[in-house]
């Protein structure tokens, strides 16, 4: 880049030559930060998500299950007369001899960068083991799967052919629709801006392709441009104090 900016500056004048010089090296810094933005953009490798859906861990065999053994999925798992996936993620589980823990901190010390382990556990409960594991780390280390495997039901205790029940009814359905829940649910559990991606809800169709991936925008190139425009701001400086200094001889001579 530096050898195709032209000739050689005839000018001795101190403006033209800072003009030219700061050119230069903004040419130079701008195609070489593009360069290599995308470089890495197109070279980085893309690290697909773990697991998409518990099914995911039933039909894979080098991923290792951990759950509690208070939590309702170790019902369903470790229940002899279980089938279908469940049959699968009982022999995950006796695949490996610590999948089932007694706190919830016994589990995550499995969950280790490079490890293939996964951890099972509500979404309210896994959002703060999120927001947790960011406070001490600083890092959003730990996401959630896309899909949603198992739902338990909230259920209220009213009196049987209570007048209130489709009111009440109606009335959930409506906090959920409209969002309340989960607007609620932020207040008492802030999650980071950093870890928003990792929490947000997915689909059981969704993949993730490399069109996930952000492209390429004036933000990546903030520092070169901003480079650029302290030089021209120099170059532009210095410029106008020698037309000063110019006019001010030529008058002086003129006299």
């Amino acid at each position: 880049m530096l050898l195709s900016q032209g000739g050689s500056c005839t000018s001795k004048r101190l403006s033209f030559r800072l003009v030219a010089g700061v050119w230069t090296l903004a040419a130079f810094i701008f195609v070489q930060a593009y360069n290599s933005t995308l470089f890495t953009y197109v070279m980085a490798p893309v690290n697909h998500p773990l697991i998409n859906s518990m099914h995911g861990v039933a039909e894979s065999t080098d991923i290792n299950l951990l759950f509690r053994y208070g939590a309702a999925l170790n019902a369903f798992v470790m229940d002899p007369n279980a089938t279908g996936v469940f049959t699968k993620l009982r022999k995950n589980v006796d695949s490996f001899p610590n999948s089932r823990c007694y706190l919830i901190s016994q589990c995550l010390s499995l969950i280790t960068p490079g490890s293939r382990n996964t951890f099972a556990e509500a979404r309210s409960y896994q959002l703060g083991i999120i927001k947790d594991n960011f406070d001490k780390t600083g890092k959003c280390g730990l996401q959630l799967a896309g899909d949603c495997f198992l739902s338990l039901p909230v259920t209220f205790a009213l009196q049987k052919h209570s007048p209130y029940t489709d009111t009440i009814n109606k009335g959930l359905l409506d906090l959920q629709q409209t969002g309340l829940i989960d607007h609620w649910e932020s207040w008492f559990r802030p999650m980071p801006r950093q870890c928003m991606a990792n929490v947000k809800k997915g689909d059981k169709k969704r993949e993730t392709k490399q069109t996930d991936i952000s492209a390429i925008s004036l933000k990546n190139l903030t520092g070169a441009f901003v480079v650029l425009l302290v030089g021209l701001s120099i170059s532009f400086l210095a410029f106008l104090v020698e037309q000063i200094a110019s006019i001010a001889e030529r008058n002086v001579n003129n006299r």
